[in-house]
Order: C-alpha cells, then sequence, then structure tokens
C-alpha cells in the first residue's frame, strides 16, 4: 500500500472514530438531540420559557464551538502524527484518549442541558414533548434507521458501498 492510501485509509479510519461518536451523543451533536429540540420548539412555550430555553441553547453552542476547535486541533495533530514516517503508537493512543475525554465532556454537558430544558419545562409540557419523540422514533423506525435516504446511503455524502 503506497503512503498516500496508507494515510487516506488513516484519515478516514480516525474521522469515523473521532466523530461517529459525537454525532450520536444528543443535542446539538445529532443523534435524538436535534429531534428534541424541534419537539421543544413544538411546544406552547410562554415567553419566559422561551427565553430561558434561548440562553440554554446558546451556552451550548458556545461548548459546541470550544470543543470543536478542541476536536479539531487533535485530529490536526492525529494526522501530523500519521505523516511521519515512523509515527509514535503512544502519541495516538495519547491524543485518541485526549478525544475520548472530549466526547465525554460533551456528552455529560449535554445531559446536563436536557436536565436545565427538562426543569424549564412544565409537566404537562414534558408529557407532550416526550409523546412526540416517541411518535417520530416509532416513524423513524418505519422508514429504516437512516431515514428516507435509502440502502447503504451514510450522512451527507452519500457514501456507503465504500
Amino acid at each position: 500500500m503506497t503512503k498516500s492510501k496508507m494515510f487516506l485509509t488513516a484519515t478516514v479510519l480516525f474521522g469515523s472514530l473521532a466523530f461517529g461518536s459525537v454525532a450520536m451523543a444528543g443535542p446539538g451533536g445529532g443523534g435524538d438531540g436535534g429531534h428534541f429540540m424541534r419537539g421543544v420548539r413544538s411546544l406552547d412555550l410562554t415567553e419566559d420559557q422561551k427565553t430561558e430555553l434561548r440562553e440554554l441553547r446558546e451556552a451550548g453552542r458556545e461548548d459546541r464551538t470550544e470543543t470543536k476547535a478542541e476536536m479539531q486541533s487533535i485530529r490536526e495533530a492525529f494526522l501530523a502524527e500519521l505523516a511521519k514516517d515512523s509515527p509514535s503508537a503512544a502519541t495516538l493512543h495519547e491524543l485518541t484518549d485526549r478525544q475520548a475525554a472530549l466526547r465525554t465532556a460533551n456528552a455529560h454537558e449535554k445531559v446536563d442541558r436536557l436536565v436545565e430544558v427538562h426543569a424549564v419545562l412544565t409537566a404537562e409540557q414534558r408529557a407532550e414533548l416526550l409523546e412526540n419523540m416517541e411518535e417520530r422514533r416509532e416513524q423513524r423506525g418505519e422508514r429504516g434507521e437512516r431515514g428516507e435516504r435509502g440502502e447503504g446511503q451514510r450522512g451527507r455524502g452519500g457514501r456507503g458501498g465504500r
């Protein structure tokens, strides 16, 4: 295998490992989180609730911006290490550990935000939200795990067959 093919393979592998679990972590990161926030917006909220939720969303956006920059830095360091003639497994392991710690911290922040959103809603709104989320989950189940994209398609690029 040529050096450029090895680099490309490593880049794709790292990208899959690095960002696959972040996408499933919750609000703002894909997975059911986006459905959750859309479901919250579909509720009949008071102006005070809308203000509180907007502030929570902004705080989450700031957290994600910081995490994204850190993940980018780790990815660049990882790829730089792989580009070397003799990459250090210890360095790659350390970078992977840093990345895993960031993903865990990010998931915890999302859980904290979910609890904060929960506290803003009334019991009736929470029940309606959970009912709506369950209906959407069932609809997604009927269409298949990846919605209506079609067999084998993945993400935005539709490269499922590779």
